[in-house]
């Protein structure tokens, strides 16, 4: 009897602690008097037994059986307790829907963001056509230079020659140029250079001497001796539309005599034209489909064919899952936005 309490130590229920009445409240075989180290809410009731080892609840109450007590049973009337697992869900189910309608948000502000990105990219395509053009206009290919005579039309005060060309979107010019020579006996010096709108694919400039309003701008020329390409410096913005380029002399402060030569390689059928002022002036067309033809072109401007590279790659960067894939090639790129940009302009897709 080591605690001396008269009750045999294989009997005692409390060996180490006196406790002759050998209370045991939680019937666990072992006495209240030694029940406190293993009852951590003091209760007399072990912690392996209390069916709220948290808090004291000596009378074990347990209105619904689920061996949770009621005091520590948040819903005391639930058995299986499935009322607090759909609260728990539904708790879970609305933060998770107040999340998806936040995402859902966000991405319609995300696709309208990129289809706003994309129109303004499209919108500023401006001339980013097939290998982002150099000339808005190029009649034939630069042919044999260095010549002193040849077959040509002649370029002065009774002779003009011009081109037509279409626009598809707003574009800056930045130089104009021509193919030209000294006329045999001429004067030296320097032709014009001018741009006129048009009303359309066979119009001519509204005018002989080029004073009417359909003339946009001009510059001048230095006549080169031997046959060379020369250029001009003409900066215009030009809105969607039909223009023509032309060259001549007697205006503008231009007087030298020079000849466009014909042995220049036709691109396309070039719509080239003529003004003959020698007699009754008259505009006539020079039929297409020749071969050659005098060369005449319009170039872009330099900046401008810089941001048209950067305005593409941010198209591609933006338009995702093969929008923008035009021609249905699998890729965005150049031939879409050619596409695109005739479409937009009201001109024939092909």
């Amino acid at each position: 009897d080591f605690d001396g309490d008269q009750i045999a130590d294989g009997l005692d229920n409390c060996p180490q602690v006196t406790n002759p009445d050998q209370f045991d409240a939680d019937e666990d075989g072992v006495g209240d008097a030694c029940n406190d180290g293993d009852d951590l809410d003091g209760d007399e009731w072990s912690d392996t037994l209390d069916n709220c080892p948290s808090d004291p609840n000596p009378l074990q109450e347990d209105a619904d059986g689920d061996r949770i007590g009621d005091i520590c049973d948040p819903f005391p009337s639930d058995p299986d307790n499935e009322q607090a697992q759909c609260e728990q869900d539904l708790g879970i189910c609305v933060i998770d829907f107040d999340q998806c309608d936040t995402d859902l948000l966000t991405s319609q502000t995300d696709l309208a963001l990129s289809e706003t990105n994309l129109n303004v990219a499209l919108v500023n395509l401006d001339m980013c056509t097939l290998g982002l053009p150099l000339f808005l206009l190029e009649t034939a290919g630069l042919g044999p230079v260095g010549g002193t005579s040849g077959a040509g039309r002649d370029v002065d005060a009774s002779n003009f020659v011009a081109a037509r060309f279409e626009v598809l979107a707003p574009v800056r010019t930045g130089h104009v140029g021509a193919h030209l020579a000294q006329a045999p006996g001429g004067a030296t010096g320097e032709v014009f250079a001018g741009i006129v709108a048009l009303n359309g694919p066979t119009d001519v400039p509204d005018s002989f001497d080029l004073s009417t309003p359909d003339l946009l701008g001009t510059t001048r020329m230095l006549i080169p001796g031997p046959s060379a390409e020369v250029t001009a410096d003409l900066s215009l913005t030009l809105q969607p539309g039909w223009y023509a380029f032309i060259i001549g002399s007697g205006l503008f402060g231009a007087s030298g005599e020079a000849v466009a030569p014909f042995d220049n390689p036709e691109i396309g059928m070039a719509s080239v034209f003529e003004a003959d002022l020698a007699g009754t002036p008259e505009w006539q067309e020079r039929p297409p489909g020749l071969d050659i033809a005098p060369r005449l072109f319009v170039g872009v401007e330099s900046t401008q064919l810089a941001m048209c590279e950067e305005d593409l790659s941010a198209l591609q960067a933006i338009v995702v899952d093969g929008n923008g894939d035009v021609n249905g090639d699998g890729v965005v790129d150049i031939l879409d936005t050619t596409l695109i940009r005739r479409s937009v302009a009201g001109a024939p897709v092909p």
